[in-house]
């Protein structure tokens, strides 16, 4: 078998030079967040979960991984720790993970990716009092403003249990005090963009305005509960000529679960 020669200088129009033919240049900037994904372990099966998590899978993250994360994590100068799943806080491990974090000086945010759900499981009533003591920002996943489409995409029953979640961490103070950081996530179910986030948190205020007033009346429900973020990971960029896509069609798409 005969190699190509210079294999590691190639030729055309490579990215580097795509990029000085315009006159511009990319440097790496400092890292302000490491994402973990903890383990596929979760108390939901979602149809549009790209890692097909679930109550009956084992991959999980160890002790002797955490801690070799840990270790790394001392000496780096990163201010954001951004926990995934599955479900994080299924993970045995995760107090011991967040409570080493926040020994971290230099750690000035965890973010905990939560279904919501979870808190209302039987083994996990310790879950809310612990998010509050550890200052831990919520990211939530609330697919839509309605039942029927939350329920298809992520199970019978899920769109109530996510409201009294909601109202739970309302209780403890989540979206009524500013270092307790509490926003909602659009998860895209299919291959369509979200509308402009500022129609979808509109959106989503004034239709929980109309089906919830009581809970946004003395939780204060509208505040940081409800910054939408339009997103894949952190966000989707918008693409120009998108724009158009109306509330129903691409925030409330039901999903197909033939």
């Amino acid at each position: 078998m005969t190699l190509a020669p210079n294999l590691d200088r190639p030729t055309g129009q490579t990215f580097s030079r795509t990029l000085a033919s315009h006159g511009l240049t990319l440097q790496r900037s400092r890292t302000e967040i490491f994402q973990l994904n903890v383990g596929k372990l979760c108390d939901l099966t979602c149809v549009h979960c790209h890692v097909n998590a679930g109550p009956k899978r084992k991959e999980i993250i160890a002790r002797a991984t955490v801690d070799r994360i840990l270790d790394w994590l001392v000496n780096a100068n990163i201010s954001t720790v951004d926990l995934t799943g599955g479900a994080p806080e299924m993970v045995p491990d995760f107090r011991y993970l967040v409570e080493r974090l926040r020994q971290m000086p230099q750690i000035e945010t965890i973010i905990d990716r939560c279904n919501l759900t979870i808190l209302l499981e039987p083994d996990f009533q310790w879950l809310t009092e612990f998010l509050v003591t550890n200052r831990l920002n919520i990211v939530a996943s609330m697919p839509c403003y309605g039942p029927e489409n939350v329920d298809a995409q992520r199970g019978d029953g899920v769109f109530d249990l996510s409201i009294r979640s909601l109202q739970l961490l309302n209780s403890f103070g989540y979206g009524r005090k500013p270092d307790l950081v509490l926003d909602l996530v659009y998860n895209p179910n299919g291959d369509f963009l979200p509308a402009d986030q500022a129609e979808l948190e509109a959106g989503v205020k004034e239709a929980f305005r109309y089906r919830f007033p009581s809970a946004l009346h003395h939780h204060k429900y509208a505040n940081r509960a409800l910054c939408f973020l339009a997103e894949t990971q952190w966000k989707i960029e918008r693409l120009h000529g998108i724009a158009g896509r109306s509330l129903q069609s691409s925030f409330c798409r039901r999903p197909d679960v033939s």
